[in-house]
């Protein structure tokens, strides 16, 4: 079952359409922690048996576990899953940073990439674009951009206004971004436009 259920998205095409996806930070499994897994889960259905564990530490493998899922996107194509996990800082190399596919008919998992140099520090919120998936670095304060069948992200935008953002979606040719961190309860939380790179 869903411990800390962090991300959802509805499916439109491929073998889950009409279900969602849930990204689960610290899931269970059977009475077993998972650190991470992802739910297909059915509307129609009755609880609990309308979720199923489509991947995690243990499904369909052992390899390649998540860590601390922070992110979810599907692809309204395709229906293939997209993930972000922030790792540990500090961590060994396996707890890295790092940016998933998922198989959406048998949960195999894909790393799509790894950062090694600060390429990527708190990865949290992901958006299909085309053949692209641009990722909303909260710890780095960047919009990046990485090919969907993987490779080193690019820098869309670094704009200095960026404090912590977390989530990404497209409007026509612009990214809407939502950004904002609360520390000793000073902060405010923004959204912005970002049009060739400039946040507005």
């Amino acid at each position: 079952q869903e411990a800390v259920p962090r991300r959802l998205a509805k499916t439109v095409a491929g073998p889950h359409a009409g279900k969602f996806i849930v990204a689960d930070t610290d899931a269970f499994n059977n009475g077993a922690a998972e650190w991470g897994a992802v739910f297909v889960v059915d509307p129609a259905g009755a609880s609990p048996g309308n979720q199923v564990v489509l991947s995690s530490r243990t499904v369909p493998d052992t390899a390649t576990p998540f860590y601390w899922l922070t992110g979810l996107a599907v692809d309204a194509a395709t229906g293939d899953i997209y993930l972000s996990d922030q790792g540990e800082p500090g961590a060994p190399a396996t707890q890295a940073p790092r940016i998933f596919k998922v198989n959406p008919t048998t949960g195999a998992r894909t790393v799509l990439f790894t950062a090694s140099g600060g390429e990527l520090v708190t990865p949290v919120g992901l958006l299909v674009d085309g053949a692209n998936l641009i990722i909303a670095d909260a710890g780095a304060r960047k919009l990046m951009s990485m090919p969907t069948t993987g490779g080193a992200p690019s820098v869309v935008s670094s704009d200095a206004q960026f404090v912590y953002p977390t989530h990404v979606a497209k409007s026509g040719a612009n990214y809407i971004v939502s950004d904002g961190k609360v520390n000793a309860g000073v902060g405010e939380r923004k959204v912005f436009r970002v049009t060739g790179g400039v946040a507005t």
